[in-house]
Order: C-alpha cells, then structure tokens, then sequence
C-alpha cells in the first residue's frame, strides 16, 4: 500500500518479524516503523499456574523486549544470497520439504485518515495511528493460541461449593482463560527512525467454567476471527450505506467487518 505525502511518495513496505516501514520512495528513506513485539505464549503455562507464574512470565517477556533486535527496515543492507544453478536445484526435494513460513505481516490497507491496517499470520487486524501511537488497537484476532484452551479443574474448597455446602457440579470443570493486555507507545528511536511498538503482556490467568456466560462470550469473540493467516483486505461500500472491511485468509473464508 502508499500514500502521496510532502517530499515524494510514501510507500508501506511489510518486512522483516511483524513488522511494516514507511518510506520515501523517492529519497530512499524510512520515515516510521510499526512492529509487534512478540506476545508470551499462554501454553507455556500451566492450569494451575498462580501470580508468582505469571509475573515469571511477565519478568521473561519484559527481558526479551530489551533484548529485541533493530528493525528489519534499520539494518544495513546484507549481502544477496547466491542462487542455486538450475542443474543444481533440487524441485522435488523443494517440495517434499517446503521452507517454513516466517511469521510477520502479511496485507496492508493504508486508509485516507491516515490509519494503516494490517492482517498477520497470527489471524490478527490491528490498526495503527502513526501520529497519536496510544490510539492504535487490535482490532480482531483470537484470544489465545492455537485455539486451545487448558482444562482447569476447581479447587477442593470450589468444588465442594465452601464450608459445610453440597457439592456443586456446575464447578466439576472449567478452563484456564489467559488475560492479555495490548499497549501501544511510540517511545523508542532507533537511528533517528520512531518505532512504534505493540507489547502484548499476559496479566494472569482466570479459570472460568464451562457453562459461565463470560466463557460463551469470549468463545463467540474468538471464534470470529480467521482460521490462518491474513492474506488480502479491501474496503468495499456495504449495503445499506456504510463502509465495510473485507478480509480474506488461507483458511479459504472471505468476512466482512463494520
């Protein structure tokens, strides 16, 4: 995606681990650069994990973020990796064993605000503010990873319903929901170059119960966002008037967004 802007035209170029550069096409420069820092993984908790595992996890993370690399669009040029032959190349072998794919980015959808959409292989839409970063927001995406959630059974004071009570079967199971928080800044330079950041931190985890109304909400929440990665968006005239988000994905769905 591009849009027209003082100087030359400004261009959006989605490279490197999540993250997308504005440049100058003209000048050959990078204005700003949007990026995710990478969120902590909910399955490397436990059911049972308490404050103490979750503020371990929020200690690693926080480590991680200070050791994050320089954007992709800041790194000095590398040099070409040399192409195989065409006796040398080996198809078949090429496609018994693809490469994997690298996570990041994968459609861009600058809007006349001057918004940017973007659609990741993590099944997420966000939107960014370049000029005020803090009002940028996940806009779809699942609620934790890999579409599982970990069974978490009560505990023996919940079950049995507290002192001297009958036992309460609508507590026999629940599951371990992770609570994520999203926060936007534009606090770090890199060369001259503002960064704006997206840090995802897991505050704990809740152990909700199969039949509570908060887990059906957050199950229909989850469930509308795409199966795979994000491969194409478009804003299109809806019906009845309006604007509507059209996305569509490798899970082969094609969804509408208001």
């Amino acid at each position: 995606g591009s849009l027209g802007g003082v100087g030359g035209p400004l261009v959006y170029v989605a490279a490197g681990p999540n993250e997308v550069a504005l440049w100058d096409a003209a000048a050959g420069r990078v204005h700003q650069v949007m990026r995710c820092v990478a969120a902590e993984d909910p399955t490397t908790l436990t059911a049972h994990s308490g404050p103490n595992s979750a503020a371990a996890a929020a200690a690693a993370a926080a480590t991680a973020r200070t050791q994050q690399q320089v954007p992709s669009a800041l790194q000095p040029p590398q040099q070409q990796p040399q192409l195989p032959t065409p006796g040398s190349l080996d198809v078949l072998g090429l496609l018994a064993s693809p490469q994997p794919r690298v996570p990041g980015i994968r459609c861009v959808l600058p809007l006349h605000s001057g918004l940017l959409l973007t659609g990741s292989s993590d099944r997420c839409i966000r939107c960014w503010d370049g000029a005020r970063p803090s009002y940028s927001y996940l806009m779809a995406g699942p609620l934790w990873a890999n579409d599982t959630l970990l069974s978490a059974p009560p505990s023996a004071l919940e079950a049995a319903g507290g002192p001297g009570s009958a036992p309460n079967p609508q507590h026999a199971m629940g599951f371990a929901v992770p609570q994520f928080r999203y926060q936007y800044s534009s606090n770090s330079r890199t060369r001259g170059v503002p960064v704006v950041e997206e840090q995802c931190s897991l505050e704990g985890v809740v152990r909700l119960a199969e039949s509570s109304q908060e887990l059906r909400q957050k199950m229909r929440v989850h469930d509308q966002s795409h199966g795979d990665a994000l491969t194409h968006m478009v804003a299109a005239e809806g019906y009845g008037g309006g604007r509507v988000l059209l996305t569509s994905a490798r899970d082969g769905c094609i969804k509408a967004w208001k």
